[in-house]
């Protein structure tokens, strides 16, 4: 599969569900797009930024990776520090990994404890992130706020992670990118994908009711992609991400075996 019938396929899914799916691409100097710049609830795709700023402020020396923090108090839904009874105490890397691999609701709130909403916030518009906003903490009462992003931000902090940039270094770069590709959840994207297979997964989902949104880098070797699928109100969306990661993966192992 070429880039050409890579659109193509990707243009069929996406024109079949015309509201509610918002897509995009990036392959090199390459790009597919739809419906990119709509902001939708991030959901917990947003943990991404969050844990971003957070290692921002690790290589600039004001905190380091093996500080530790205390969980002082627990919100439920994802995650699992909710749910630990003796286990209290965790290095700011282990909080960030739970973050992301398991998306702990917990973990995420003590990183936003850590850097505020300002600073996630202010890191979105440095980095050419602007529909990036951080409103409120998971699992708040409070539903007057919300946290938003789109399809083409998310693809830009995917991309301080996997591309040498100004604004990370390679070592920062490589710690984020190692939470990504230890995540717990890559049913959607990854969902038609053999685990132990060439296609390597670096990922983040995200629901909410009516959201289901999944994010990734999908690299053989040298060669990435990056992926990002937002769906609002979209029945099935599940085989829908995984219709998208499927066709995504063959392109993929085609660069490399054309």
């Amino acid at each position: 599969m070429n880039w050409l019938e890579l659109t193509n396929r990707l243009k069929a899914i996406c024109e079949a569900y015309p509201d509610g799916l918002h897509v995009k691409i990036t392959y090199g100097k390459q790009s597919f797009s739809f419906h990119e710049l709509n902001e939708v609830s991030s959901a917990s795709i947003i943990k991404i930024p969050l844990v971003l700023a957070v290692m921002k402020r690790i290589q600039d020396n004001q905190i380091q990776l093996t500080d530790t923090r205390k969980v002082k108090e627990t919100v439920k839904g994802a995650g699992i520090l909710a749910y630990l009874h003796q286990a209290k105490e965790f290095s700011l890397h282990d909080i960030m990994k739970l973050a992301i691999i398991v998306s702990d609701n917990t973990a995420s709130n003590l990183l936003i404890d850590e850097v505020g909403f300002e600073e996630v916030n202010a890191l979105a518009q440095q980095v050419g992130a602007p529909s990036t906003v951080l409103l409120r903490k998971f699992m708040s009462r409070n539903r007057m706020r919300d946290n938003f992003t789109t399809a083409a931000d998310m693809i830009t902090w995917l991309q301080l992670i996997g591309e040498a940039n100004p604004h990370f270094t390679e070592e920062s770069r490589r710690h984020v990118y190692g939470m990504l590709y230890d995540q717990q959840f890559k049913n959607l994207l990854g969902g038609r994908i053999d685990e132990f297979g060439e296609v390597q997964i670096a990922s983040k989902s995200g629901d909410n009711t009516g959201i289901e949104h999944d994010v990734a880098i999908f690299s053989i070797g040298q060669e990435r992609l990056y992926i990002a699928v937002l769906t609002q109100n979209l029945d099935y969306a599940a085989p829908v991400i995984s219709d998208i990661g499927e066709a995504c993966a063959t392109f993929l192992q085609s660069v490399i075996q054309p």
